[in-house]
């Protein structure tokens, strides 16, 4: 019983750095530099009417980055099947570096691969 509960924390520790790096290394890298302080914004673009959006595939760094918002906006009025972007807002909290990392999907198909994925390496500033 004592090897279970020592074998199974291992495992899945195990099964999370292989996905997180699976995820890592094919996903194109965008560089975002801000203030302690300032919001900014991730404009991705999206078409909803496929049924794909954009989602956080990690858990935000909460000490770092602030989630504040997202919108979709279509491009160019109201086109059926054009396609839009999504803007998504944070606000950068602590001096540093950190990850966002998103997933396009359709978040009814849970196990399918996402169509595309997008990493942003966030490195927040002090004023100085």
């Amino acid at each position: 019983m004592d090897r279970i509960r020592f074998v199974i924390p291992i495992m899945v520790a195990i099964i999370l750095a292989m996905a997180l790096f699976s995820f890592a290394e094919n996903v194109p890298v965008n560089t975002i530099n801000v203030m302690q302080g300032e919001e900014f914004k991730i404009t991705l673009e999206s078409n909803r009417t496929t049924g794909y959006q954009w989602q956080l595939a990690q858990p935000l760094d909460s000490s770092m980055v602030e989630f504040i918002a997202s919108e979709y906006l279509n491009k160019d009025g109201r086109v059926p099947g054009q396609g839009g972007e999504e803007i998504w807002s944070f606000r950068a909290v602590d001096p540093g570096k950190t990850e966002i990392y998103f997933k396009y999907v359709r978040p009814w198909e849970t196990d399918e691969l996402p169509a595309k994925e997008e990493k942003f390496v966030v490195i927040i500033n002090t004023e100085g």
